[in-house]
């Protein structure tokens, strides 16, 4: 069976050769990357950011499997004389990838330090992301095994099953040159890491609530070493260390630990982190006073950017703010406290975002017409929500709906008085947002205010045409209009 195509090169007088191997390995990683992007999208992250770290995840990936296979050379290249003695005293072979040797543990750790390294200089939550890669990472070992079967290796112990595979007597081990077919233990793995996507994706969406961040990772770190300890003992060609097949060995150590992990963060840790859409690292420019206020701007323009796809599917098309005041208008037409709860349910049951459902929860429950004692419970229960979901404590979560909604209310003292400060601060909140009616007619009552008619005007059009039923904007209109015509 051909392993792959020559490439002529006149140049050099000699061909070069392309292993279908590599080939595979790349779609494999083409694969996983789509995947994360898919999953940062669903989630709530930047998607772009996926593409960021490919590079230096990849090559890390690759550092590490090797450094792993010069550790655990397999038993066929030891007899070879191939040991790590041997690398350690030939750097050349050491880099030669193509003379083969890669080991799947080492590329997971490679590709996990590089992440975390990557994350740490972005301020970001290593334990979201590397639940966004897990489901693509098994796609990637799905794919990338089937490089063994070109290569026609990783095959195990001789068998007549109806799917065995014809092994040519060139690449079978010594000793079993007299068998000609052999269990397609690659075609094993690869369909387990593929049931182990599919997991992963699954666990991920019907117990979100439930997760914590890494969870999805961890439960990769138990699925792929159960599938990996099994199937090595179909394995001819396993690498030993003291006569212990030495990654059976650390599959099942890693598997036994991470349970052990699971269950102690889920039974005993005190902090809660669900695995949901959350951009961690941006939660801190609001929460921090001392962030300016151009690094605040930057950031919800970034935020508000992805809102429309992150709402639920009846207001996919508006902003968080129109979703805010659906909310409050919800809550001030409710007659009892159980259409209140009801509300209060669904709200959280739909949306997605940090920063949009703490504001639009906490606002609308506190101006429900209710007593003071229905409104505190309430208020309490949706801060607790937002503060068990998202991870964030709760003098975080209350400072980022106070930040908010003190920032837009003093816009709005200030606009009483006609003041240009709040045409700039209206100005940059309709640049983030500018679906927000209630921003337009603000800025438009200041301009009114600054007696400039024309752009009032304007302004009340704009809330007119994002919301036709909004009453300020038309009474604001009717009233340029008049003072347009007698000035």
């Amino acid at each position: 069976m051909p392993d792959g195509f020559d490439i002529p090169l006149p140049f050099l007088n000699q061909p070069f050769h392309i292993y279908f191997y590599g080939i595979i390995i790349m779609l494999g990683v083409i694969a996983a990357a789509l995947m994360a992007r898919l999953e940062a999208k669903r989630r709530g992250l930047d998607p772009e950011l996926v593409w960021d770290m490919l590079f230096w995840l990849v090559l890390a990936g690759i550092v590490g499997a090797r450094i792993w296979h010069i550790l655990t050379p397999p038993p066929s290249m030891v007899e070879q004389g191939i040991t790590t003695m041997y690398y350690l005293t030939h750097p050349l072979d050491m880099l030669n990838i193509r003379a083969g040797g890669l080991g799947i543990p080492g590329a997971v750790i490679g590709g996990a330090l590089a992440m975390w390294f990557y994350l740490r200089k972005k301020k970001m939550s290593f334990a979201i992301w590397v639940d966004v890669a897990a489901p693509g990472l098994a796609l990637a070992q799905a794919i990338g095994r089937w490089g063994n079967y070109f290569n026609q290796e990783l095959y195990g112990a001789p068998t007549n099953l109806p799917w065995k595979i014809y092994i040519d007597p060139l690449h079978r081990l010594p000793g079993f040159e007299n068998y000609s077919y052999y269990h397609p233990l690659f075609l094993y793995e690869s369909l387990w890491n593929l049931a182990s996507m599919f997991f992963l994706l699954w666990l991920g969406r019907r117990f979100t609530e439930r997760l914590k961040a890494g969870d999805i990772f961890l439960t990769y770190l138990i699925a792929y070493p159960i599938g990996r300890f099994c199937l090595d003992f179909l394995r001819l060609d396993a690498s030993q260390l003291g006569g212990i097949n030495a990654n059976q060995t650390f599959v099942a150590i890693v598997a036994v630990v991470t349970v052990g992990l699971l269950i102690w963060r889920h039974r005993f840790a005190k902090v809660a982190a669900p695995s949901v859409p959350l951009v961690e690292e941006a939660v801190s420019p609001l929460a921090d006073f001392s962030t300016s206020k151009e690094d605040k701007m930057a950031f919800l323009r970034r935020l508000i950017g992805e809102k429309k796809q992150q709402l639920p599917p009846m207001l996919k098309e508006q902003s968080y703010r129109i979703y805010f005041d659906f909310i409050r208008k919800k809550m001030d037409k409710a007659t009892n406290d159980a259409v209140r709860e009801d509300i209060v349910g669904k709200a959280m049951a739909g949306a997605r975002d940090p920063f949009a459902i703490a504001s639009a929860i906490a606002n609308a429950t506190v101006s429900a017409k209710t007593s003071g004692a229905w409104e505190k419970a309430l208020f309490d229960r949706a801060l607790q929500w937002v503060v068990t979901r998202y991870h964030l404590s709760k003098n975080v979560a209350v400072r980022i709906i106070e930040q908010c909604n003190t920032e837009y209310m003093h816009a709005q003292r200030m606009a009483m008085s006609g003041s240009d400060d709040a045409i700039r601060y209206f100005t940059e909140i309709l640049e983030i947002d500018p679906e927000y009616d209630n921003a337009w007619l603000d800025k438009g009552n200041t301009l009114y205010l600054l007696k400039k008619y024309d752009d009032a005007m304007e302004c009340y059009n704009m809330a007119l045409k994002v919301n036709p039923d909004n009453k300020g904007a038309q009474e604001g209109k009717e009233k340029a209009l008049r003072s347009h015509s007698a000035g």
